[in-house]
């Protein structure tokens, strides 16, 4: 509830994200269970759903 009152829309969080640079260069990210956290910011990045399966999500995080 809180994150519905406080919180900003994830199409504009996933703006923010893509205008600040940091998902271009010669960055590191260093993640724990990875896949469920690049999976939550390909999401919201792209405002489509997850890849069906691990091949094409994989293929899409490249």
């Amino acid at each position: 509830m809180r994150n519905k009152e406080k919180g900003i829309y994830s199409r504009d969080f996933g703006m923010m994200v893509l205008f600040s640079g940091l998902c271009f260069g010669e960055l590191t990210w260093i993640t724990f269970h990875n896949a469920y956290d690049f999976g939550f910011l390909l999401k919201i990045l792209t405002q489509h759903s997850l890849q069906p399966n691990l091949k094409s999500f994989m293929r899409h995080l490249t």
